[in-house]
């Protein structure tokens, strides 16, 4: 080892003997809690094994310490030591995305504390005396001086997907980027790390997930990186416009690779569950999918990074918005905001009616333009009355049909209208501007009315000779 990183190793010893002492006085004034849970593993056939464990509250060690961590002059040390070797001086992205600028002196010194406090903490709580010159502390500090000295660390982003069915297949979207089943083993870290601090995650919902996006990358320790996560929503949007059914992930949740800790292995999850709907209709994961969302995906992407679609925004958000409601009523309101704002930029007066027309003259190709027609003047008509009478849905329908439809259909049938809008634009707009694809639509009417021809006279015009010889 280098004389530079032995000097290192020597400042985080130092530290590493202050910060426990520490945490050692403060374990004496405040005793450490216990927490006590069931916790549900899933075996292999997906079946929930049930079992209760106990977990000390280190947080809460490391809470009420703080303050007289973050004050420890061995900190400052260290981060001198840091500072002054040009390897160890991480980029970080600042808010400029094409500039990478050096840690300043109190970014580094709250990161050391952070990442050396949660190693000791790993530590204290598998040791039950603090030897510095026992292995596993040796090991600890090698561990620190490696996370320092690594240009980079892989992680890997997990979404579970609900609703997606069919069977086991493995979607390569680009490197690094998948969509795979998701193993028992990861269901059972998933339920054991983020789903402690959760409320209404539901383990039988975990246990019949079938499917994951799985995404691979690289970052440095002092930088964040959300570039998976992005794709797996371009994902999830992808297979969402190529046909019906409902895709909802789960949640997103970012794995470090295992860390060796006395004997011990580990891998940290962190994420967030995100809500799912109660109602929802089987995703078939069929072949001709898994033959277009990789090129979908690729098409989306490109447009969202060049730009090419921002005119869509609120069309997409809403579209994807309606997965998650419950309520017809919300799922009405949210489809036809998608629609409005599509179809109908700057436009003020006749929505109902221009809404209904130009989205029938958009689709002529993939549905019948009078169906799409009544479907639309339906779908405004409800949300008007949902809006400002205050109307359940239904209220409005006749003999629980909306547009000869029952409910659970017509909201259905919307939804692939919206759906079928998305797909048709996002093939026009790298071309044209979404003003002049939909302007482009009346132009189209109006020369269809004009290479028809006149329309049969059923009397004289107001004014013609003919009029005025009528007695």
């Amino acid at each position: 080892m280098s004389t530079m990183n032995e000097r290192v190793k020597s400042s985080m010893h130092r530290f590493a003997a202050a910060a426990i002492a520490v945490l050692q006085r403060q374990s004496a004034l405040t005793p450490i809690r216990f927490w006590q849970r069931e916790v549900v593993e899933f075996s292999d056939d997906g079946t929930p094994v049930h079992r209760v464990v106990a977990r000390p509250l280190w947080h809460e060690l490391v809470d009420n310490a703080r303050p007289s961590l973050q004050q420890l002059p061995e900190t400052s040390e260290l981060t001198a030591e840091l500072l002054q070797e040009s390897s160890f001086i991480l980029p970080r992205m600042s808010n400029d995305p094409g500039q990478a600028v050096a840690p300043s002196s109190d970014d580094l010194r709250r990161h050391v504390w952070e990442k050396l406090v949660a190693l000791l903490v790993r530590y204290l709580s598998r040791s039950q005396q603090i030897r510095f010159d026992d292995d596993t502390f040796s090991e600890i500090m090698d561990q620190c001086l490696a996370f320092w000295c690594a240009t980079e660390a892989e992680h890997s982003v997990h979404v579970p997907l609900i609703g997606v069915v069919g069977d086991p297949v493995t979607i390569d979207i680009e490197d690094q980027l998948r969509i795979c089943p998701l193993p028992a083993a990861l269901k059972s870290e998933l339920w054991d790390g983020p789903a402690r601090s959760s409320w209404g995650v539901d383990a039988r919902e975990l246990s019949a997930c079938r499917f994951q996006v799985e995404g691979k990358y690289r970052s440095k320790p002092m930088e964040s990186d959300n570039r998976v996560d992005l794709a797996a929503d371009t994902v999830v949007l992808a297979l969402r416009l190529l046909q019906p059914g409902t895709v909802v992930p789960m949640g997103s949740f970012h794995r470090s690779g295992p860390v060796e800790l006395g004997g011990s292995t580990g891998a940290g999850v962190q994420g967030n569950w995100r809500p799912i709907p109660r109602e929802r209709t089987p995703y078939a994961l069929a072949a001709h999918v898994t033959g277009h969302v990789r090129s979908l995906y690729r098409q989306l992407g490109d447009g969202f990074r060049e730009g090419r679609y921002v005119d869509l925004d609120v069309c997409r958000s809403r579209f994807e918005q309606a997965y998650l409601r419950d309520s017809p009523e919300d799922k009405v309101i949210d489809l036809t905001i998608a629609l409005e704002s599509a179809l109908l930029p700057d436009v003020k007066d006749e929505l109902s009616y221009r809404i209904a027309v130009r989205g029938a003259a958009l689709l002529r190709r993939r549905r019948p333009a009078r169906e799409t027609y009544q479907l639309l003047r339906a779908l405004y008509d409800a949300r008007s009355k949902i809006v400002h009478s205050g109307k359940r849905l239904k209220a409005i329908a006749r003999a629980g049909h909306v547009a000869g439809l029952p409910i659970p259909d017509f909201i259905s049938a919307a939804q692939d209208v919206v759906r079928q809008t998305l797909m048709e634009l996002f093939e026009a707009l790298p071309q044209r501007r979404l003003k002049e694809v939909v302007n482009a639509l009346d132009e189209e009417l109006i020369m269809r009315m004009e290479a028809d021809g006149p329309t049969p006279n059923h009397g004289p015009e107001p004014g013609s000779t003919a009029e005025q010889k009528c007695p």
